[in-house]
């Protein structure tokens, strides 16, 4: 049965410029990196990255969460004839080739530098890691997230098999009043990270947002367009709630910031910072469907290089730190070297390897089907 767009006002053009989103990803991204450049420092050398500013970083991730769940469902809504099959393998050139090289580059640095990656070696946490599926230590560390987008893409790949697209927004409020209630009785997240955590967990709800948020641009597009300025403006007030919060008075809670427990609350990731970045992307992309729209060169890069650069960067970070500490250097000026080399080598790696593999897998694996 051919499945059938919902009443799009006017009808949508799949070669509209998201460029605004795209800057979104390498926004997230760089926060992402940050948040570990301030971790870093301050568990082994005791110093701050910029006073604090990115102690809330960490929420490049609930950025992500939201910009996946736009992304696959506002494609799909514009060319609703893709099939499971054809979006799985999408998807699966998208996120794997390049995470293979990456991963493959730390088990070699782990095996010719004792001490490092212990727990990381055995072949049960590398063939899991290669999968992607979850585990409390896989091989590299922020790979968790990876995991739940893998999640969302089969949870995703089941909607275009047995549901119309106008299933999505319907499917979306229903999550959101189903997870909603349990927020009364169980505020924490949950620090597990088995199937039932990947599939039905509170971060899922993010995907949601994004979700919505593509099909009131797809379905609503001209009220959209003329909205999107003040959206955006109110996302960005919202969110700069608790970042100040975060930056101003969030103060120490057992010897660390406050703020990186707050991305253990449920309440505080989700609707805090989830909720938030659902109406700044709603307002970035409804501006960048109104057209015309022009960033420099180097922010919409950071969105292209987004993927390779939180790859890339953690692992760099930990090393250089871990190199810091035993030469018993720690002076702060090393803080923006450090995330400089990290961000450097994430944008090197987009450039001379994830873009010309990404170019070939789809020609060897896409242009067939």
């Amino acid at each position: 049965m051919q499945l059938q767009s919902p009443a799009l006002s006017p009808p949508v053009n799949r070669q509209d410029k998201l460029i605004l989103v795209q800057v979104l990803r390498g926004v997230a991204s760089l926060a992402v990196l940050g948040y570990h450049v301030d971790r870093m420092f301050f568990e082994r050398l005791g110093q701050r990255f910029l006073g604090g500013a990115f102690a809330c970083g960490w929420a490049g991730v609930d950025l992500f969460f939201v910009l996946s769940g736009f992304i696959l469902a506002y494609l799909y809504l514009v060319k609703p004839d893709a099939g499971p099959g054809a979006f799985l393998l999408r998807r699966f050139v998208r996120i794997y080739p390049i995470y293979w090289v990456v991963m493959g580059a730390v088990l070699v640095f782990f095996s010719l530098s004792p001490g490092q990656g212990a727990g990381r070696l055995s072949w049960e946490v590398i063939t899991a890691s290669v999968l992607l599926l979850p585990q409390p230590e896989p091989v590299l560390t922020g790979s968790w997230t990876l995991s739940y987008e893998v999640g969302f893409y089969l949870l995703f790949a089941l909607v275009i098999w047995c549901k119309p697209p106008v299933a999505l927004p319907l499917i979306a409020a229903a999550w959101l009043a189903s997870k909603g209630a349990a927020y009364v009785s169980a505020p924490v997240t949950p620090t597990g990270t088995d199937l039932i955590e990947l599939v039905f967990g509170d971060l899922r709800l993010e995907f949601c947002f994004g979700c919505v948020v593509a099909y009131g641009l797809v379905r609503y597009r001209e009220r959209a367009i003329a909205a999107g300025g003040a959206v955006l403006v109110l996302g960005l007030g919202l969110l700069a709630i608790p970042v100040l919060l975060s930056v101003l008075g969030g103060g120490m809670t057992g010897g660390e910031p406050a703020a990186w427990a707050w991305q253990q609350v449920k309440f505080v990731r989700v609707f805090g910072f989830g909720l938030p970045a659902a109406f700044v992307l709603f307002g970035a992309a409804a501006i960048d469907l109104k057209g015309n729209v022009r960033v420099p060169f180097l922010w919409k890069y950071f969105g292209d290089a987004s993927y390779s650069i939180y790859l890339v960067h953690a692992p760099v970070i930990s090393a250089l730190t871990r190199l810091l500490v035993k030469l018993g250097f720690g002076a702060s000026w090393t803080m923006l070297p450090v995330g400089a080399l990290g961000l450097g080598l994430g944008c090197a790696c987009y450039s001379y390897i994830e873009r010309p593999l990404l170019e070939s897998c789809r020609k060897r694996l896409l242009d067939r089907h």
